[in-house]
């Protein structure tokens, strides 16, 4: 409780950041229709681009206590940013031909007085930028039909850099905020009754730089690439396998902005291509892959029971049933099929170990500089290249519920391979919860699973530490 009040009290002092990063990540695609083409422009070539690589992992706290190895399991909002089948996977106590789901989380990652989020290392000449601070906020919803679904995961991330001081005496150091903004979008269906889903979509990039963070709203650049992905989930079965490969995206930066660049022509972003396949398996005798039964399709079934009962039933009772009007009988019957829904889903047993295990694959990105190297460097020798090689994280993840119905655990680890020349490959260890705590339904909108949870997960490595917090609903 104390991490997740030294987090609200950060909210405070970031507002100002992180609430412009998820603006942009959901404007991203208005700023590529207005930017301007490349017809009778005179802008020289650029020679650079930063590398916009994501090293740790971020997203939702169940996400980063598995340690990023989700691509597998691809469900509700968490799932639609890693793998966009996710968008048409349902969940158990998710029963209904329409539906929808909502999440939202929120990450501190600058806990540690000589963070090093960028995994960047020391400066071979002694002279470093300082990273003084890393936000990450991640919203996403999705509507399901049946077997169908459509999806958006929205993050924005706000980092924080400081410039040393100028070689000239009594000048402070500058500092410079960089939001980035990810919008995926998802439509997907799962083919053979749910078995095999696919999903695909785009992927829009935004990318703000600002030497003052008083105007770090600036929307500057956009760029827009795609994402395909699947999942296979034999009904029945205990186990899953997924795949999902994102293309390459290169926001251009605003060269207006002369403040923010250097002399170096740095005037573009690259988030490389990447591909994860995993697999994730469930012991225990809690169902990994349910069946989906629907509240109208098993109303459906009650009702044909019920007409045939009446058909063979004697004259008396048919005389008493028919005292019900038709709109009375469906009513009834379609709250029958939920409540035999909702008590064979409280009657599952809650006893699993979920293991699962991903290989991420990030492409590289031969021509690119890293963000520190874009604000701090002022000569050729400070200029520190990134991703210039392929690089592959390794992830694994594990979950139980240690407390039937009170308390979920999880733990992970990945490795997270260096992209800037100089810098070491370091391996995160991660762990995260979810608790049970309150009934409230919401002044009545809530009714069944009005029961509350808080979640929370850690990511600790080498000069790295992030938190990550939720509140949501006990299922």
């Amino acid at each position: 409780m104390g991490l997740w009040l030294s987090a609200v009290s950060e909210w405070d002092v970031a507002r100002a950041r992180i609430l412009p990063a998820m603006a942009l990540s959901a404007c991203a695609g208005a700023a590529i229709l207005a930017a301007p083409t490349g017809a009778g422009a005179a802008e020289p070539v650029p020679e650079y681009t930063v590398d916009g690589a994501q090293g740790p992992v971020t997203g939702s706290t169940r996400i980063i206590g598995l340690g990023g190895a989700f691509v597998s399991i691809a469900e509700d909002v968490d799932g639609i940013a890693k793998n966009p089948a996710a968008a048409a996977v349902r969940l158990p106590y998710s029963w209904h031909r329409w539906d929808t789901t909502f999440g939202i989380d929120f990450s501190v990652g600058g806990w540690l007085p000589h963070a090093d989020f960028l995994n960047r290392g020391a400066a071979e000449d002694g002279t470093d930028v300082e990273q003084r601070s890393l936000l990450v906020g991640s919203l996403g919803g999705g509507l399901y039909y049946r077997h169908a679904g459509i999806g958006t995961a929205a993050q924005g991330q706000s980092q924080g850099l400081s410039r040393p001081a100028d070689t000239a005496p009594g000048l402070a150091p500058t500092h410079l905020t960089g939001n980035f903004g990810i919008v995926h979008l998802s439509a997907a269906y799962g083919f053979f009754d749910g078995r095999l889903v696919v999903g695909a979509g785009p992927r829009i990039a935004g990318v703000s730089l600002s030497a003052r963070s008083s105007e770090s709203g600036v929307l500057n650049v956009g760029g827009v690439g795609y994402q395909v992905g699947a999942v296979y989930k034999p009904t029945g079965g205990q186990f899953r396998v997924g795949a999902a490969y994102k293309s390459t995206v290169t926001p251009s930066l605003d060269t207006t902005a002369q403040e923010t660049q250097v002399a170096y022509r740095t005037t573009a972003l690259r988030l490389p291509w990447q591909a994860a396949v995993g697999v994730a398996y469930q012991f225990g005798p809690r169902p990994l892959n349910p069946p989906l039964v629907t509240a109208e399709e098993l109303s459906s079934t009650l009702t044909r029971r019920s007409a045939h009962s009446r058909h063979m039933a004697e004259p008396r009772k048919e005389g008493a049933a028919a005292s019900q009007t038709p709109e009375t009988k469906a009513e009834a019957t379609e709250a029958r099929a939920e409540e035999l829904l909702y008590q064979a889903y409280l009657s599952r047993p809650r006893t699993h170990l979920l293991v699962t295990a991903e290989l991420l694959l990030l492409g590289a990105s031969g021509d690119s500089v890293e963000l520190a190297s874009y604000w701090g460097a002022t000569s050729a020798a400070r200029l520190r290249v990134s991703g210039q090689n392929l690089t592959v994280s390794p992830r694994l993840g594990v979950e139980t519920e240690v407390l039937p119905h009170w308390l979920r655990l999880r733990a992970g680890g990945y490795l997270e391979p260096a992209r800037v020349r100089g810098a070491r490959d370091r391996i995160h260890g991660t762990f995260g919860f979810d608790v049970k705590t309150f009934s409230w339904d919401v002044f009545g909108l809530i009714g069944r699973f009005d029961e509350w949870r808080l979640s929370a997960a850690a990511d600790a490595a080498r000069h790295y530490l992030n938190t990550s917090f939720s509140l949501g609903f006990w299922h």
